[in-house]
């Protein structure tokens, strides 16, 4: 019920019975089904406990302790996109937005009487569907090929790349107004707007401005997931890299915004922005418990050292 290998074998199940389905809306069942199983794939090989439900005795059925009698359950879907953004750095905010589409359009199909399916424009779905799969694939070493029918990878990359046009063109206007706007201004406006300090988010950097070429547009960016975590010996330091999405964009001088992470990449800036930084891996513990502390936690206290 937990196997890695199962979720990745019944996803490609699924993914194969789309592409003998009889109409769109067979299809497109298969096709959202299976999803569900591969988004739980990269957490079960992890560890299958990740997947188990917290009450009752789910989890320990997910360990290997077998519970017959005991109604197991999995935890919900948008908990597995959450714990997937931590577990693939890759697997931004983005990817987790495109994911919860899909979900809620197979949710609205299952639970509703609106005809859902029969109705969403694959042009709409099948790309966030594809980027979804092949986010999952890199990580867990496969190729897209190796879990899609050829002629339904076909079909959703074609729509891609049709949607990826219409958001260049997009993106292409966007940058032209703003231009547009940057040379209608004064050196003497361009110094007042560059002057003003904007209220930055947390996590955000400055980079150049596609629109207006200053060094004022600011990238928000989603929350951190250490990818990598090296203890150096010589400094006594835990150095970590971490990854983030970029999410939006934004020029206080040429007034250019960017909405979201496929408008960014398609003004030529990175999706992911890796950062790196160090600590001492005693920073914090002092704060908390001093030796006498420790000495007596440990039961050292009464014992000394006879």
């Amino acid at each position: 019920m937990w196997g890695y290998n199962e979720f990745l074998g019944k996803a490609r199940l699924y993914f194969a019975r789309a592409s003998t389905a009889d109409d769109l809306d067979e299809k497109t069942h298969w096709l959202l089904l299976g999803l569900e199983f591969l988004l739980r794939a990269p957490l079960a090989r992890v560890h299958p406990t990740l997947l188990a439900a917290p009450e009752g005795d789910s989890i320990l059925d997910a360990a290997g302790i077998s519970q017959p009698s005991t109604k197991i359950r999995s935890i919900q879907t948008k908990t597995v996109l959450e714990r997937l953004k931590k577990v693939d750095a890759a697997f931004g905010e983005d990817r987790a937005q495109d994911a919860a589409y899909l979900v809620a359009l197979r949710n609205e199909e299952l639970h509703s009487a609106a005809a859902t399916f029969a109705n969403a424009d694959p042009a709409q779905w099948m790309p966030k569907f594809l980027a979804v799969v092949e986010t999952i694939a890199n990580h867990l070493s496969e190729r897209p090929e190796d879990l899609l029918e050829p002629e339904v990878l076909e079909e959703a990359r074609a729509y891609r790349a049709t949607a990826d046009k219409a958001g260049q063109h997009t993106v292409d206007q966007l940058i032209s107004k703003a231009r547009t706007v940057a040379t209608a201004l004064t050196p003497v406006e361009i110094a007042q707007r560059r002057a003003v300090r904007p209220l930055r988010p947390h996590d955000s950097t400055v980079t150049k401005c596609p629109g207006c070429g200053n060094d004022t547009a600011v990238i928000t960016l989603s929350a951190a997931r250490p990818t990598r975590a090296v203890f150096n010996k010589d400094s006594d330091e835990i150095e970590f890299t971490v990854v983030k999405t970029a999410t939006t964009l934004d020029c206080r001088i040429c007034g250019l915004h960017l909405a979201n992470t496929a408008q960014v990449m398609g003004a030529g800036i990175p999706r992911l922005h890796e950062e790196e930084f160090s600590e001492s891996r005693y920073k914090g513990w002092e704060e908390l418990m001093t030796y006498e502390d420790a000495a007596t936690f440990l039961g050292e206290a009464d014992y000394g050292n006879d």
